[in-house]
């Protein structure tokens, strides 16, 4: 993905978001946070 390229990022309900304003709602989070929660999820 280019800089400055439209990108998308997703709600708990799989609504589909810009990223830019996820960002600014607080709907994103780093990759290592989510690898985090998935690991918890699956019980590792």
């Amino acid at each position: 993905m280019r800089a400055g390229e439209p990108h998308w990022a997703g709600d708990s309900e799989n609504r589909p978001w810009h990223y830019g304003c996820a960002e600014r709602v607080g709907l994103t989070m780093s990759w290592t946070r989510v690898r985090h929660r998935r690991a918890i999820v699956a019980g590792v």
